[in-house]
């Protein structure tokens, strides 16, 4: 069922839209930029431990569950099909015609085949002969605002943006990193039907299913506005912090404790889940994934679950000692300077 006028009240406000809605341009681009600075993309339920004896309560795009999650939830986002869902049903209720699509992710999938790379969910916007993509959620690194569905260059605040016909797709989205551009998605003009985004919602909703996108992946991420040319970016990736401002990172830190991921979760993203216990790290989820539910306590009976937990932080801290000796050490001399000429990539 389409949304109902409390609805689109409602989510207006959440949005900070001011104005009488109407389908033009600078309508659209102000719905759509306002929305992408309201909801942060975060992936939170699917690492929350109090949600773990639910499995399958994050699989539906119900839109009554989603508008409470989204709308009355304080601070809560979701991802990129949750949070494009409920943005493209409000811009049909506000009487724009809209095309659902799936690009495929190219930002760290470039390297595999096609039919193995992960799907992305998207939107075009079509105003009078006029087409745009709108997308609000690609975590961390994806557009702000409507961007003309042809070729060019888009500037949007500090982030520059590129659109281009490719050998594989009808268009890539790139951005501009260190003057260069980097393809972020491809996709093609084509339709798909909410069945598809349903389908990709259930695929990665729950870190136990071996397909999903997030199984050993957390993210909470958000744009923020600095001034009418310059935006940046809060971001947390698994245990790392770091804040963003006019393309330049200003604070990094490593998160070491439920109490300091909590801390930052209500200071810069408003969400308060202080009771409960996140996965925001490589251990945890993978302990998850072999039935441990959280780290064990101390009591007695938790020996063994103590001794799998140790086992597995054990390996990952070998894993990921190995990659920075092998960053820093030069495969033929030994040589720990990362200056070495003859450093191994």
């Amino acid at each position: 069922m389409p949304p109902t006028a409390v609805q689109i009240k409602e989510y207006l406000k959440k949005i900070g839209f001011e104005g009488e809605p109407s389908v033009t341009l600078e309508c659209l681009t102000q719905i759509v930029e306002a929305h992408s600075f309201a909801f942060p993309f975060e992936t939170l339920s699917l690492h929350d431990s109090h949600l773990d004896h639910r499995p399958n309560h994050r699989t539906s795009l119900n839109f009554d569950a989603l508008f409470r999650k989204l709308v009355h939830g304080n601070g809560r986002g979701g991802r990129c099909v949750e949070l494009n869902t409920l943005l493209q049903t409000m811009l049909k209720a506000l009487n724009f015609k809209v095309r659902p699509i799936l690009g495929e992710d190219l930002l760290m999938s470039s390297h595999l085949p096609r039919r193995k790379r992960p799907r992305h969910s998207a939107g075009i916007v079509k105003i009078g002969d006029d087409k745009f993509l709108v997308d609000a959620a690609f975590g961390g690194i994806g557009i702000i605002a409507p961007v003309p569905l042809k070729p060019g260059e888009y500037q949007q605040y500090s982030e520059k943006f590129r659109l281009t016909a490719s050998k594989e797709y009808t268009f890539e989205l790139q951005i501009y990193r260190n003057g260069q551009p980097q393809s972020i998605y491809g996709f093609s003009k084509k339709a798909v039907t909410q069945k598809a985004f349903a389908d990709l919602n259930k695929r990665n909703a729950n870190v136990l299913n071996t397909q999903s996108l997030f199984k050993t992946f957390f993210s909470c991420t958000k744009p923020f506005k600095i001034s009418e040319q310059q935006n940046g970016r809060y971001n947390i990736t698994n245990n790392k912090f770091s804040i963003s401002k006019d393309n330049n990172t200003t604070h990094r830190e490593k998160i070491d404790s439920q109490a300091r991921l909590h801390e930052l979760l209500g200071e810069y993203f408003n969400i308060d889940l202080s009771k409960h216990y996140i996965r925001h790290n490589e251990v945890d989820m993978l302990a998850y994934q072999q039935g441990i539910t959280r780290p064990p306590t101390l009591h007695r009976f938790n020996t063994r679950l103590k001794e799998r937990y140790q086992t597995i932080k054990d390996s990952v801290e070998t894993k990921n000692a190995a990659k920075e000796t092998a960053k820093a050490t030069c495969i033929v001399c030994d040589d720990p300077n990362p200056k070495c000429p003859k450093l191994n990539p």
